[in-house]
């Protein structure tokens, strides 16, 4: 993948510097690598979700609950600023 994209870049840049008559082969070129990059991207993307799909399905497996859980349960946001003691002196006021 990495190759790929660096080969485009390169054509990309000597269809800018080239003649007209030379611009159109570095074109196809440079299109048939466009379509192997984007093959290839689908082909990975694909693995992943499969992947991921495979993963999921085995923890839901392992325990359905933790994993309905994990589902709903929101993120933390950030992180606390204030010592214990202030903390569980406020919570003990309200």
């Amino acid at each position: 993948m990495g190759t790929l994209r660096k080969q485009k870049r390169k054509l990309k840049k000597q269809i800018k510097a080239a003649s007209s008559e030379e611009k159109n082969g570095l074109l196809v070129i440079w299109r048939q690598l466009k379509a192997r990059h984007s093959a290839l991207s689908r082909a990975e993307s694909a693995r992943k979700k499969r992947s991921q799909k495979r993963m999921n399905q085995e923890r839901f497996i392992r325990d359905p609950f933790q994993f309905a859980r994990q589902l709903f349960q929101q993120p933390r946001s950030g992180t606390l600023t204030v010592d214990r003691e202030e903390l569980e002196t406020h919570l003990t006021k309200t």
